[in-house]
């Protein structure tokens, strides 16, 4: 690298320590070189070395983490930004994404899905005939290999959906909600996939998400779904990214609101009567809630976790983690947004939803012709180098491991003080330290407390 004189240059330092690793603390060196340009030629190579220290404790954390989560993934903006054409190429490149998400121990959506066949059946007569066998491979590699927490299915089910601009009525394969033959269909498909669901021990990890963010005008439209899912499938979760909402009460059995509406008072209530809480980010909410934008203190996302141990919240969800570009302002598809200068998240009518919303992970900067570029040309492709992560995905990473710290004491002793989460961390949802020291120094002790307990 070349450094400009008389500024910092910060260098962010990985360490995994691999299972089977023995306790202890572990000692060594970052060495630096270089070579100052001007001045007597004596004095222009030097070298510093700092030391590194880095402490493994007596106890390992699972493969899967406890608290849950859902994570978009546009698996069609790899393609264009990796120059993927043929499905080979395709899987090879999603799996390393795939794999990044189980590094920082977060859920892809669709499980591992992306770029198989989906489960969506074909009909003779009113009977449904499904081909569960790509699917089934793509969920089985999320749980097992990369050891996703959840997934969510979102269509295909017969229940129309939507979100805050859009709306699809329901319908099975032309068959339209009110023609007698609708009924009769529903109740096979859904019985079909709540059967398979649970032949495959995967109920307790699906969530049935169909309508994102409802306006109250369409609670009627969202609970009508709720309704039949209800009735025909009850065994499959219903889950809905809204505030709590008196009309909607008996729909969702998963809550997942942004913060704000986690205070309110019938969220609360609900949740004292045993209903599942999450925590959502997608463009909202901003300061004083902990976000993903950049433009906070990098903590925030860590800090989130540890908030969601507090208000007994089971998991979390970010509505996407690679958009890179949006067409509204970058409609050239040689030439898409380069995220590494411009920051900015655009919407589809080009406003602004916030630095770093909804970015996650990274393209490699090997994708384009010049990095330097506000919209520089994509290379062809195949490119299959790795994807970049984030310093807020280091973040969400250990927050989901602090949370796990905090599930690992509570099975050892349910009444230990230290598994309150102290005001030099978090006071509230609005209120926390924007410094990791409370944090840090809070980890240690629940992880020495841990060492305590399993010795016995």
């Amino acid at each position: 690298m070349t450094l400009k004189a008389k500024e910092n240059q910060p260098f962010w330092i990985k360490v995994k320590a691999p299972k089977g690793t023995p306790k202890g603390v572990y000692r060594g060196w970052v060495t630096v070189r270089g070579e100052r340009t001007g001045g007597p030629s004596l004095f222009r190579r030097f070298e510093r070395r700092v030391p590194l220290f880095v402490e493994v404790y007596g106890f390992e954390l699972p493969d899967r983490m406890t608290c849950k989560s859902l994570f978009g993934f546009y698996n069609s903006m790899v393609d264009q930004y990796h120059g993927l054409k043929k499905k080979e190429d395709r899987l090879r490149m999603y799996d390393k994404y795939m794999q990044m998400f189980s590094e920082y121990h977060i859920s892809a959506s669709a499980g591992a899905t992306y770029g198989r066949k989906w489960w969506y059946p074909k009909w003779e007569g009113d009977e449904p005939v499904f081909n569960w066998r790509e699917w089934d491979e793509g969920i089985e590699q999320g749980f097992n290999k990369y050891h996703f927490t959840a997934m969510r299915i979102s269509g295909g089910l017969g229940l129309g959906g939507g979100d805050a601009q859009h709306r699809k009525e329901p319908e099975i394969s032309g068959v339209k909600e009110g023609d007698p033959r609708y009924e009769v269909r529903l109740a096979r498909l859904l019985k079909g996939v709540q059967d398979h669901l649970e032949e495959k021990g995967w109920l307790d990890r699906t969530y049935i998400y169909c309508f994102d963010e409802p306006p109250e005008k369409d609670n009627a439209f969202v609970m009508n779904g709720f309704a039949k899912l209800a009735k025909y499938a009850p065994k499959l979760r219903r889950f809905l990214t809204s505030p709590c909402r008196r009309d909607l009460l008996g729909g969702p059995q998963t809550w997942c609101p942004i913060a704000p509406d986690l205070e309110s008072p019938l969220a609360r209530e609900r949740q004292r009567m045993g209903e599942e809480f999450w925590l959502y980010v997608c463009t909202n909410p901003r300061a004083p809630y902990a976000t993903e934008f950049i433009d906070h203190p990098a903590v925030e996302l860590r800090t989130w976790l540890w908030q969601s141990w507090a208000e007994k919240v089971t998991g979390i969800l970010i509505w996407t983690s690679n958009l890179w570009t949006s067409k509204s302002v970058y409609p050239d598809r040689e030439r898409p947004q380069n995220p590494y200068v411009d920051a900015q998240a655009w919407n589809p009518s080009a406003a602004a939803w916030g630095n770093g919303d909804g970015r996650i992970f990274y393209p490699p900067e090997s994708v384009f012709e010049d990095i330097t570029c506000r919209n520089s040309k994509l290379k062809a492709g195949p490119n299959f180098d790795d994807p970049v992560g984030s310093i807020r995905g280091e973040m969400l990473r250990d927050g989901i491991e602090d949370y796990e710290y905090f599930t690992i004491l509570k099975r050892l002793d349910p009444s230990n003080p230290l598994l309150k989460v102290p005001p030099t961390v978090s006071r509230s949802l609005a209120d926390f330290s924007k410094s990791p020291v409370g944090i840090e120094a809070h980890r240690a002790l629940l992880a020495r407390e841990i060492e305590r307990l399993s010795s016995r």
